[in-house]
């Protein structure tokens, strides 16, 4: 009884004695393990900071972004000249200013400035023509001309190319080489340019959330410095009707099943604007771009038009080329538009995807393409065009080496010199008259798995009554687009000259990269400050702005604003 009076008797004192000792223990191992976890975090927070790159990381990237209207402009072209660099260069401060200019300093957002390429080419050879002249010199630059260079020169000379943005038409771009040191009074222009900037910082990224990454934060583009590469196509010498004329089966340099094989090589790209690379490859050069966006919905079919095997890719990069308005509008591979909308602005009228295949048998009657087109046709630039298309020679299809390896050397025999030489695509019997971008041409082919086949022609002279079947070689569609070219033809606009890689292309392309030594891929943007009197609401007395004052008045490139999938108005 006395007992049960008793409320911490010595059995129940010494157990809570223990769990007083017990939360005291972990109390201070909790306590010591909590000052440890912040001292490691804040040590590891500073490491990490060293580490970051120095734009923010977006938590979610949208799944298709574009730089903003202000900062594009239009695509250009290099010429003859391997001068892609000072493009991306000047087409990467083309977008700063402008977007500066229209943000802050009152330029209207349909006009823009362009700066001249010429000038880059020209002011670099003089920087790296001295004794010693800077390491960087050799890093791209390895003859007395403006080719072979890189965009990061922009921040590595930042010390002497601060006035080199000079207004394009202060100095024409010149797209042969023996005209690349042509710009009368140079230096008295740089003298007065009033277009002065600093290149404060470059940051440099090699995936592709980081490239993403950097066109968000930004709003500009990213240059970016790839490999080229040429498809490579085999085809076994059986198959050639000469075998003669090529040097891989007169020296059966490549066995193969049975028999000898020879390769032909075709560049990665096609006159649609889309970088494919699949199978075999041989790099074949370097080239510099502009990012200016992506597209993570966006289906690209691979080699659909010349496989059996169709395959395809979802996504990829949206790129300003300087190889002219070949290619797309940057809206069309955001998917912001029709494609009746597109076929306005980038008709495209150069690459096989849109060339109408003839009824051969029906040809040979009335020699009307009209009538003999199946029922295709296309709307461009609010016209119908019902014709199938009629093409002829390029200049690379009369010159025989190039002919017999693109697969087709009759523009280039000798007994065809002279000719007005008239071609069409043969249609497939019995084609059903459906939308598509290539109708039913007839071929036959010689390796379904590498897509190689022969092609059923229809030839005849101009104003000739009579037409002729002929056959090629083993070849594809892409290199008919360099045989031959359409004899009507609408020109692309401004708009276009955008290009898509793929993602898993890009990928491949950059794990591939090897090219003489010293080049690498890189992924690069630079912050850039202007001095306010380089724009034309801040003038100084001291420089000429009639150059900046052109451009703006001879410039113009409005923002599409479509209503509705239909167009009635062409842009200008």
């Amino acid at each position: 009884m006395m007992q049960s009076n008793i409320l911490f008797p010595r059995q129940g004192k010494d157990f809570l004695f223990f769990i007083l000792l017990f939360v005291s223990l972990v109390t201070l191992v909790v306590a010591s393990l909590c000052v440890y976890v912040g001292i490691f975090v804040h040590l590891n927070t500073r490491i990490e900071d060293l580490e970051q790159p120095t734009y923010n990381t977006v938590s979610q990237l949208p799944v298709k972004f574009i730089i903003p209207w202000e900062a594009l402009t239009p695509a250009k072209d290099q010429g003859s000249r391997s001068t892609c660099w000072s493009f991306a260069t000047s087409g990467f401060l083309e977008s700063a200013y402008n977007s500066e200019a229209k943000k802050n300093h009152g330029h209207s957002l349909t006009s823009y400035v362009s700066f001249s390429e010429q000038v880059f080419g020209i002011k670099m050879i003089d920087t790296c023509s001295v004794p010693n002249p800077s390491p960087y010199c050799t890093n791209g630059q390895r003859s007395h001309n403006a080719s072979d260079g890189l965009p990061e020169w922009l921040y590595y000379f930042k010390d002497v190319n601060n006035k080199w943005a000079v207004p394009e038409n202060a100095c024409p771009y010149k797209p042969t080489e023996d005209q690349w040191n042509i710009c009368p009074e140079l230096n008295k222009t740089l003298e007065s340019n009033p277009v002065q900037f600093t290149v404060n910082n470059i940051t440099t990224v090699y995936s592709i959330s980081d490239v993403k990454n950097l066109l968000v934060n930004t709003k500009l583009p990213v240059t970016w410095t790839h490999g080229l590469y040429n498809k490579v196509f085999r085809t076994k010498c059986s198959r050639l009707s000469d075998q003669t004329k090529n040097a891989d089966c007169v020296n059966k340099r490549i066995p193969c099943e049975g028999d000898y094989c020879y390769e032909i090589e075709i560049s990665s790209f096609d006159n649609n604007g889309v970088f494919d690379i699949t199978g075999k490859s041989y790099i074949s050069g370097v080239h510099s771009m502009l990012i200016v966006g992506w597209n993570d919905d966006f289906r690209i079919n691979r080699n659909a038009q010349h496989r059996k095997i169709n395959e395809y890719s979802k996504g990829g990069f949206i790129v300003k080329n300087s190889w002219g308005f070949t290619g797309h509008s940057a809206g069309y591979w955001m998917s912001n538009h029709s494609t009746v909308q597109e076929d306005a602005l980038c008709p495209n009228f150069g690459t096989y995807q849109n060339w109408i295949p003839i009824d051969y048998e029906c040809f040979k009657q009335s020699m009307n393409a009209t009538e003999c087109a199946n029922g295709f046709y296309r709307i461009v630039q609010l016209q119908r065009y019902n014709d199938g298309t009629i093409l002829k020679c390029s200049e690379m299809a009369k010159n025989m080496e190039y002919a017999t390896a693109l697969g087709f050397d009759y523009c280039a025999r000798e007994e065809n010199k002279g000719k007005e030489l008239r071609f069409a695509l043969q249609s497939e019997k019995n084609v059903q008259v459906i939308y598509t971008s290539a109708p039913m041409v007839k071929i036959r082919y010689t390796n379904s798995e590498e897509g190689q086949a022969k092609f059923y022609l229809m030839v005849w002279e101009d104003g000739s009554n009579t037409v002729e079947e002929i056959i090629t070689d083993p070849t594809t569609y892409q290199e008919l687009e360099k045989l031959f070219v359409p004899v009507v033809s609408v020109e692309n606009t401004k708009y276009c000259g955008y290009y898509f890689i793929p993602y898993d292309v890009f990928k491949f392309g950059n794990s591939r990269f090897l090219n003489y030594g010293d080049d690498t891929i890189a992924f690069s943007s630079f912050n850039i400050t202007f001095d306010k009197t380089s724009f034309l609401d801040e003038k100084n007395g001291g420089y000429n702005y009639s150059a900046l004052e052109k451009e703006v008045q001879i410039n113009k490139f409005t923002p599409l604003d479509f209503k509705g999938p239909y167009i009635m108005n062409i842009p200008q």
